[in-house]
């Protein structure tokens, strides 16, 4: 179930009902409990490939799903478990991709790391580090060239943030104003490496201003 057709009712947290901040609970929830099944799967060998968990970072999806209306696009990273659940794929096709099942979203093809679902505008997870935002950049660059109101979002870990192709991305983005949101989703570590070993400010945010471009921090554990 997608949190994305409630955004037309309140498109903004503090215009959500009781019941739509429900919803946002319930694939939180959703989440999470896909994850905590994943995990010991995967340890146990039972899961090909690799297997990121986003447990942990269920707020950060739900909100930008609620944030997002029919039509727009999201891309994900390595890390998408949370992105293409709050995207609208059901849990069941979901497991199926990850564990290479015909019947998951890409026919088992993708796993974990490569789950894709166009038809919800869920651009797909990617396994190259930081190349979400330049696919995020591309689609709102095609949203512009056929005169559609389409947005792009593109996710990125503290990692990725570090990587040359994603500030080249957001400096064409802000070149060229698209409409494209970077949301860098800093959960402290790159695989072993903490964000302060790698990252000399404290805010990844503070970047955006060399573009241009406007920029926040938030608590990604806070939806509303």
């Amino acid at each position: 179930m997608s949190v994305h057709s409630h955004i037309n009712a309140a498109p903004n947290p503090e215009g959500a009902s009781a019941e739509q901040k429900l919803q946002w609970l319930r694939v939180m929830v959703r989440i999470h409990e896909f994850e905590t099944r994943c995990d010991p799967l995967a340890l146990q060998g039972k899961i090909p490939g690799g297997l990121h968990s986003s447990a942990g970072q269920e707020g950060i999806a739900v909100g930008v799903a609620a944030a997002l209306g029919p039509g727009d696009y999201v891309a994900g990273t390595h890390r998408s478990h949370h992105h293409a659940l709050a995207s609208g794929i059901p849990a069941d096709v979901l497991m199926a991709e990850v564990f290479g099942r015909r019947t998951g979203c890409n026919g088992g093809r993708g796993g974990s790391m490569h789950v894709a679902s166009l038809e919800r505008g869920f651009i797909g997870g990617n396994g190259i580090v930081g190349a979400a935002v330049g696919l995020a950049t591309g689609a709102a660059l095609s949203a512009r060239t056929r005169g559609t109101d389409r947005v792009a979002v593109g996710f990125v870990g503290d990692g990725g943030a570090n990587t040359g192709r994603t500030w080249e991305s957001v400096n064409l983005a802000a070149i060229w104003k698209l409409p494209v949101v970077i949301v860098c989703e800093n959960n402290l570590y790159a695989v072993e490496t903490t964000s302060s070993l790698m990252t000399a400010s404290s805010s990844i945010a503070e970047r955006a201003a060399g573009f241009g471009i406007a920029a926040v921090s938030i608590d990604g554990q806070d939806v509303t």
